[in-house]
């Protein structure tokens, strides 16, 4: 493939496109399209069109950013400001991350204001509406903890657009320093992050992100801040019901489905997959989820992300005694305890028990050395299995895995040290 773009070879960008569907060839199929795009900018129509079938699969869509993010040609910038009212939210996360790339690297290329100002505005009144429901929804039981926890990661996602969006506008450096000032906990850095931004912003910019970041909500800030952004914030939702039903019929599948399975009464085709079981499978992927939020390694990565583990993994079941892997073997999978219990040995010597909610095998998805201890059935046993080759084409995919699974162990190793002090 990497040849395809060397030789500038267009006739083959129909071919590269369909490519962007296999997780082993992705990667090299988007570096081709974009030393093509770069070469003959007339590729970047083709690239626009491509980004814009919502019959293609998003995951495939969101190829399309990436490639332009390495294409410095105003056609790019402008492609990609217009793909920022895509209801998908991982694809606009990608439109966002490409845009920033391409205002840091390449400083001549213009960036639309009109467009991205009413994109400040649209975020901030969906951070604003989060956290207005978030004051009426059930909070007893997993499910409404699951939900929760999406409402408050996709928030925090609203509040990094908004300054990703402001990136654009303002000197980058400066606005994202101050990002992470906000983010930092550590009050007198917020108070630095703020003072810094009500001197940086201008306008309505200022009032939008001051009023965000205000402590407690300034409700008529709130207010005034999302007056007149349209009938998405008009509506007067006053109870626990209408939250979720309003919720439920999100166009984030995730967000979606979480409400849903709070007790939101509607019907979402989108959220639909995450809701529903396949195969001879007993769980649903949110099942699944509710599980793995509790697995260490996965303490850390976000909901939505935590979804896309749920649907690489698959349900298996052991007899008594049947063998789940021996020492020595290759590590392949990830396992966590559904029913039943495993016994985890070296030789003829139990080193731990596995009940249900328990995980095995964890550091098999990072370490090549061969097991070292073998596991097997204690009982007739079910176990939810994440394979390590699909593991790895996921975190090809979306590096905020691989984030989370980093907070995690830097968590572990200062635990560590301050036992040690």
């Amino acid at each position: 493939m990497a040849g395809v773009g060397r030789r500038g070879d267009r006739a083959r960008v129909g071919w590269l496109l369909a490519q962007l569907g296999h997780p082993r060839r992705r990667t090299g199929a988007r570096d081709a399209l974009a030393a093509l795009a770069r070469r003959e900018p007339a590729v970047i129509a083709e690239l626009a069109a491509f980004l814009a079938d919502t019959a293609q699969a998003p995951r495939q869509r969101a190829e399309i950013p990436r490639a332009l993010a390495r294409v410095p040609h105003q056609d790019s910038v402008d492609v990609l400001v217009r793909r920022l009212a895509t209801g998908h939210p991982n694809l606009r996360y990608e439109v966002l991350k490409s845009l920033g790339k391409l205002r840091s690297g390449y400083p001549g290329l213009v960036f639309d204001r009109a467009t991205i100002s009413g994109e400040v505005c649209l975020e901030a009144g969906r951070f604003i509406q989060l956290a207005r429901l978030g004051t009426m929804l059930p909070t007893e039981g997993a499910q409404a903890a699951l939900l929760v926890r999406a409402i408050g990661e996709t928030q925090q996602l609203r509040l990094e657009s908004v300054f990703r969006l402001l990136g654009l506008l303002y000197p980058a450096k400066d606005v994202f320093n101050a990002y992470h000032g906000v983010m930092s906990g550590r009050r007198v850095l917020r108070a630095n992050a703020q003072e810094f931004l009500d001197n940086l912003l201008t306008g309505a910019h200022r009032q939008l992100v001051l009023a965000l970041l205000d402590e407690p909500p300034a409700s008529e800030a709130w207010r005034e801040s999302v007056t007149g952004l349209g009938p998405e914030f008009a509506a007067r939702i006053t109870s626990e019901r209408e939250a979720l039903e309003f919720l439920g019929s999100s166009c984030d599948p995730w967000l979606a489905a979480c409400a849903i399975f709070a007790g939101g009464r509607v019907e979402n085709v989108s959220a639909a997959p995450h809701l529903t079981r396949t195969g001879d499978e007993m769980l649903t992927p949110i099942e699944k989820v509710l599980l793995l939020q509790h697995v260490d390694i996965f303490a850390e990565v976000p909901t939505d992300q935590l979804a896309a583990l749920a649907a690489i993994s698959r349900e298996v079941a052991y007899l008594a005694g049947d063998p789940i892997y021996a020492e020595d073997d290759s590590p392949d999978a990830l396992y966590l305890v559904l029913e039943g219990s495993v016994r985890l040995a070296q030789g003829d010597r139990t080193v731990s028990v596995a009940g249900p909610r328990a995980s095995f095998g964890a550091w098999a998805l990072f370490d090549d050395e061969p097991r070292v201890l073998g596991a097997s059935a204690m009982e007739d046993t079910r176990v939810l299995r994440i394979d390590r080759a699909e593991f790895n084409d996921l975190l090809r995919d979306d590096v905020r895995i691989a984030q989370g699974i980093i907070r995690t162990v830097a968590r572990k190793l200062r635990e560590l040290a301050e036992r040690a002090v």
